[in-house]
């Protein structure tokens, strides 16, 4: 007899434990525009005769008067930006991007980099950015990305 009262509880167990699975496709790219901004200046960041990395200005699209700084590591992946607004942010992997603070590019660069005040920024030519830091990487230890 208590077995027939519990047959009502054990179906709403069973079911219970239903699972679905909703396939997704992928989002409609007809209409996407892409569009290449070209790199405007470029530096080089040292510190006491060691590469820390590159930075490079780009300008807004559209003759925007906005313009921002990539801040990149010696291996070449972008770590950081900073504004036309003089605002500087550092890449956290897998959050948002933490805001660091406010003041001049080169306060921004040695922030991002952690770099300490001694940091400068050497300009070169644009054209001459990735041959020269495939050959700073070069001469890091391990001889990196040469």
């Amino acid at each position: 007899m208590r077995t027939l009262l519990l047959l009502p509880w054990l179906g709403l167990s069973v079911s219970s434990c239903v699972t679905s699975t909703t396939t997704v496709g992928a989002v409609e790219t007809k209409g996407a525009l892409l569009s290449v901004v070209p790199a405007e200046r470029a530096w080089l960041v040292e510190n006491e005769g060691s590469f820390l990395g590159s930075v490079v200005r780009f300008t807004g699209q559209g003759g925007s008067k906005e313009f921002f700084f990539m801040v990149r590591n010696p291996w070449d992946q972008d770590v950081g930006m900073i504004d036309h607004l003089g605002r500087s942010w550092k890449r956290v992997p897998h959050e948002e991007d933490a805001w660091l603070g406010t003041g001049t590019v080169l306060e921004g660069v040695q922030r991002i980099l952690e770099a300490g005040e001694r940091a400068h920024m050497v300009e070169l030519d644009v054209s001459q950015l990735e041959a020269r830091t495939r050959a700073e990487r070069a001469r890091q230890p391990g001889g990196i990305g040469g």
